[in-house]
């Protein structure tokens, strides 16, 4: 930009007020409602977009408290701030946790008469069944996935159009809608931190689990585990966008994304019955070691 713009200016203290009148009531909120022992101040998302709103596009922004995963994602202005997820893949919290700036024509978005962006309410419409009953080691990497989905934002038709849905497609074919804020909660809720990368300690392989994975979104099925309480193995072969449709789609069921392990996340569920983990590629881990090797780690950016 070349072009400064902001809510600053010569000498003004417009921003310093702002921040001051913030500061105060976003502390008063944490001290009535937060553990006395804990005295760290946290800020919602939503808290970050009015202060990015204030800095980045010169319009002071006042968000109301809506009811659970209705907050805003995003604000259409002369510029247009969003919410990370919205137009690239984010399967970790750092990737989930950042905003991006566009200075491009937006008219395909929707927002409401202020041009507060905020998520709709899906019909996820899949078909819940029980997994196979053949005891077997899945986590085998055999190809089947070529690419990964693409991601598309469409009013919530069915609902309020001037809300967004998150859409996704596999080559072409529309697969799922999923409300974006209530699924980044649970990206950062399930996502389990890489173990030590090394052949012997990484396994995307787990004994006795119910695989499944694409197919089984693409006939419209949701397969969870059986009457003997075997965890559910999702294979996402390494795709970003996947790992992040399996965590929506399997969000009443707190699943676990493996960064590097299966064995990991599932141990860190507790073991408990009927777990869902959704494993990052097939059992070699080559993609992720290499990647790790660059001084990355998978999903980062």
């Amino acid at each position: 930009m070349q072009v400064v713009e902001g809510y600053w200016g010569f000498r003004s203290t417009a921003l310093l007020g702002f921040f001051r009148e913030y500061c105060v009531r976003v502390t008063w909120r944490t001290l009535k409602w937060q553990d006395p022992k804990n005295k760290s101040v946290k800020l919602e998302r939503q808290e970050v977009i009015e202060i990015l709103c204030n800095l980045l596009l010169g319009q002071p922004l006042s968000l109301d408290q809506p009811r659970r995963y209705t907050h805003c994602v995003g604000v259409v202005k002369k510029r247009t701030l969003l919410t990370a997820s919205l137009v690239r893949p984010c399967d970790c919290p750092d990737a989930v946790g950042r905003f991006v700036l566009l200075d491009v024509d937006v008219g395909g978005i929707p927002r409401d008469n202020k041009g507060v962006v905020r998520p709709g309410e899906p019909d996820i419409g899949l078909i819940t069944i029980e997994g196979d009953q053949q005891h077997r080691l899945v986590g085998r990497d055999d190809g089947t996935m070529s690419e990964d989905l693409t991601r598309h934002i469409e009013a919530d038709w069915s609902g309020n159009r001037d809300r967004l849905l998150l859409t996704f497609r596999y080559k072409g074919r529309r697969l799922i809608s999923l409300n974006p804020a209530e699924t980044d909660a649970w990206v950062c809720d399930g996502y389990v931190n890489p173990v030590h990368l090394t052949s012997t300690t990484t396994s995307n392989g787990l004994s006795n689990a119910v695989s499944t994975g694409v197919d089984d979104l693409l006939d419209g099925n949701l397969r969870v585990g059986t009457s003997d309480e075997r965890p559910v193995l999702f294979q996402a072969y390494n795709h970003p966008n996947l790992r992040y449709v399996a965590v929506g789609v399997y969000r009443h069921h707190y699943p676990r994304l493996a960064s590097d392990c299966v064995q990991t996340a599932y141990e860190s569920s507790l073991k408990s019955p009927g777990s869902v983990i959704v494993a990052a590629e097939g059992p070699c881990g080559q993609a992720i070691r290499e990647t790790a090797a660059k001084g990355f780690l998978p999903g980062r950016t």
